[in-house]
């Protein structure tokens, strides 16, 4: 339950990084999306519900910060982390080897879904552009950050996590 109100204050501290630093370390057009992988380990991690809470938190909160129009970047996570949710399903925080491939599928997802809004709002750039400059440079990223991430996302989901007692 605590989860979901964590998800404020994590999200709108990497909103305001991705806005102003994460552009600092930029390959081609693409990025490590901080937001996204934040919202893809907590999904792994405390399943679909959650996931989708931190991903409307991060998503309204980019949109505010990068002028979106405002629940665009919001509808496109909460689709990639629904998703996600349904393939993967919640997973244990020692499993290294789901992060990655749950990154490189999402990112695929959420980038094609952002792509298609950008193109029905009249912002579309060319497909095979978009996924060599963005998503492409986007995914090497998001791997590299993930499973540091995942790792205290993990711990971060042990700790308030309520243990079971057996007797």
């Amino acid at each position: 339950m605590i989860g979901r109100y964590l998800g404020l204050p994590f999200m709108v501290i990497a909103a305001v990084l991705q806005s102003t630093v994460l552009p600092e370390f930029q390959v081609r057009g693409g990025r490590a999306d901080l937001i996204f992988v934040l919202a893809v380990s907590w999904t792994l991690l405390a399943g679909g519900e959650q996931g989708i809470v931190w991903a409307l938190i991060g998503g309204v909160t980019q949109d505010l910060l990068t002028g979106m129009p405002l629940g665009t970047s919001a509808l496109v996570l909460v689709v990639a982390m629904f998703a996600l949710s349904q393939i993967a399903g919640q997973i244990g925080r020692a499993n290294l080897i789901v992060p990655l491939l749950a990154i490189g599928i999402g990112t695929g997802i959420y980038h094609l879904l952002m792509i298609a809004v950008y193109a029905v709002l009249g912002r579309s750039a060319p497909l095979t552009y978009s996924l060599i400059n963005v998503t492409l440079p986007t995914l090497v990223l998001n791997l590299i950050i993930i499973l540091p991430v995942f790792r205290v996302m993990g711990r971060l989901y042990q700790a308030i996590t309520p243990r079971r007692v057996t007797l």
